[in-house]
């Protein structure tokens, strides 16, 4: 299981998903509105395949 933390800027037509370890996500998203505090982040975990849980821990293969 991962967190997608679903980025928009108000007016903008364009969205970011920013992929995280689900115990990694408030900090991104902290981090995100030290930047922004006007961004909108809308946080949920879903499930993902083993490759790429791996991919997220930094193993590339």
């Amino acid at each position: 299981m991962i967190t997608n933390n679903k980025i928009v800027q108000e007016g903008s037509p364009y969205q970011v998903h920013s992929f995280s370890l689900s115990e990694d996500s408030q900090r991104i998203v902290a981090e995100l509105k030290k930047l922004d505090p006007d961004l909108s982040i809308t946080s949920y975990t879903f499930w993902v395949d083993e490759p790429f849980y791996n991919y997220l821990l930094g193993e590339s293969k």
